[in-house]
């Protein structure tokens, strides 16, 4: 099931309206500082299609998302980013920044870009497992996962990516799988 951007869209203007008193503070009109599990803390921002998606050394998000696998049981993310011209990506390493333990979720070592984009889809999660306690919390969450993209002259570019789970959206996946 992909959930519609204007649905997202809708779902963040209601999350930023309970930001606004939560614990991420908000730091103007359109950003929010969001804390990660090293210590760090990432800006947020979005514009009327949601977040804005990450972008540096030629290298730009596309996607960092949750999805319900084919059999409507377990869920997958799905992460994808585009390149610039003719870079050449060595390795691909994408991070949950989210919570400790830092979990990697995507780790490709021979990675195979199709015009310019790279796409993974993890295996199939069961949403009850460890680590997926967030999804049956009756709250927003926001996810950060960090892409480390290694191009061919052995540059990184470290791109951190907000995902925001609105409220609704939690409750459609966990409807779809059952454990609502």
């Amino acid at each position: 099931m992909h959930i519609p951007t204007p649905l997202r869209a809708a779902a963040l203007l209601g999350l930023v309206a309970v930001l606004a008193g939560c614990a991420v503070p908000m730091t103007s009109s359109n950003t929010f500082l969001v804390p990660m599990t090293n210590g760090e803390t990432l800006t947020m921002s979005y514009n009327s299609q949601g977040v804005v998606k990450q972008s540096a050394g030629g290298v730009t998000v596309v996607q960092a998302d949750l999805m319900p696998s084919a059999d409507k049981k377990r869920i997958s993310y799905v992460f994808e980013f585009m390149v610039k011209g003719s870079l050449e990506v060595r390795e691909v390493m994408v991070q949950d920044m989210t919570d400790d333990p830092i979990q990697v979720l995507a780790h490709d070592a021979a990675p195979v870009l199709a015009k310019n984009h790279w796409k993974f889809t993890t295996p199939a999660l069961d949403p009850k497992a460890h680590g997926m306690e967030w999804l049956i919390q009756l709250d927003e969450t926001i996810r950060v996962f960090r892409f480390t993209v290694t191009l061919g002259d052995g540059t990184k570019v470290v791109l951190d990516q907000p995902a925001v789970e609105p409220v609704i959206i939690k409750q459609l996946i966990r409807k779809m799988l059952g454990i609502e």
